[in-house]
């Protein structure tokens, strides 16, 4: 940065939070709650929507289909693309990346911060995958 500060970034993965039972969604809820709570400077927390690219997958399941020597299943093969295709046209499907900016500063021993923060982010995802 200009002002010779740093910042850390970290690629969260995700979990399906609708398919947990009302309980683990509660606990997750919590954790992250108590985990926020923990620090005591900043964070930035993005979020970065792609449209999703399913191109080479439908060029592969086209080299099968035209491999495929039974009709049927090359026909299935062939309907199942169409189908793929259309679901993405209609509903926009999007992949999502996760970040976590962390501030470092010039000023000062940050070798503590860090290093608590990053037990902080392990605590918090440990809690929510066990």
């Amino acid at each position: 940065m200009k002002d010779s500060s740093a910042r850390m970034v970290l690629k969260c993965s995700t979990i399906n939070f609708l398919l947990k039972s009302i309980e683990e969604q509660d606990a997750i809820i919590m954790s992250f709650q108590r985990f926020l709570n923990s620090i005591n400077f900043p964070v930035q927390i993005i979020v970065r929507s792609t449209k999703l690219d399913i191109e080479q997958y439908i060029k592969k399941l086209n080299s099968l289909a035209v491999k495929q020597k039974n009709p049927l299943l090359q026909n299935q093969t062939y309907e199942y693309i169409e189908y793929l295709k259309k679901l993405i046209e209609v509903a926009q499907i999007m992949k999502k990346d996760f970040y976590i900016v962390v501030p470092i500063d010039s000023e000062g021993d940050n070798t503590v911060r860090d290093l608590s923060f990053m037990g902080k982010f392990k605590n918090f995802w440990a809690s929510i995958n066990s």
